[in-house]
């Protein structure tokens, strides 16, 4: 699978995604297309080869609405906390644990692509983990 991306005075949206590179490349034709039919300045464009996981992902962007993607990924964020709190409590929630992980990312992957953030959610990544890195060598001596 393929996705289709263009950036535009610095923001990155998700055009589509494409089983084939010949669909990929029809798609950008026809978009670019359109954008200069209106007199516009042509975005920069760029072509990703994705994971499974990612083409799932932004196939559940496609199919299912803003309002039932945001309701899905709050329901499971708090499932995550809920088996949190259990822990503290001292539960062995092992499998439970790791099943409200697994949802939790998903969902944040779908997140990213719907909002087109992906790249400004890993700048933000790697400051925090450089923070955290900081703030870890603080304590240390």
């Amino acid at each position: 699978m393929y996705i289709l991306r263009k950036r535009e005075a610095g923001i990155v949206h998700d055009i589509g995604c494409y089983d084939s590179l010949e669909r990929l490349v029809n798609a950008a034709a026809g978009h670019a297309k359109n954008r200069q039919e209106h007199g516009r300045i042509v975005p920069y464009y760029e072509v990703v080869e994705t994971s499974e996981a990612s083409d799932v992902c932004s196939l559940a962007v496609g199919t299912f609405d803003d309002t039932e993607n945001n309701t899905v990924a709050i329901e499971e964020l708090s499932e995550l906390q809920k088996e949190i709190c259990k822990r503290m409590r001292g539960a062995e929630n092992d499998d439970h644990m790791a099943e409200e992980i697994a949802d939790a990312e998903i969902c944040i992957e779908k997140l990213k692509i719907r909002y087109g953030l992906r790249e400004r959610v890993e700048d933000w990544r790697r400051r925090k983990v450089e923070r955290l890195r900081k703030k870890i060598e603080g304590r240390a001596q």
